[in-house]
């Protein structure tokens, strides 16, 4: 049985761009503005919590009326 681990979780600006397709710029701006939690491990040094993005991005998936 394989147990995983919080630091499993944790991503990267370039991980999170690449996981959210979208561009750096969005992503720094979403931080900024606090939409987006971040673990911070010094003045610039952060990261991401897999489970946050994950809601963010069920939060922002618009479904079609049909």
């Amino acid at each position: 049985m394989k147990l995983e681990t919080k630091t499993h979780n944790k991503m990267t600006y370039q991980e999170v761009v690449e996981y959210l397709d979208v561009p750096v710029s969005n992503l720094r701006k979403w931080v900024r503005r606090r939409m987006l939690p971040v673990i911070s491990y010094g003045h610039r040094t952060v990261s991401f919590d897999r489970l946050d993005l994950e809601a963010f991005k069920e939060k922002r998936i618009v479904k079609a009326i049909t």
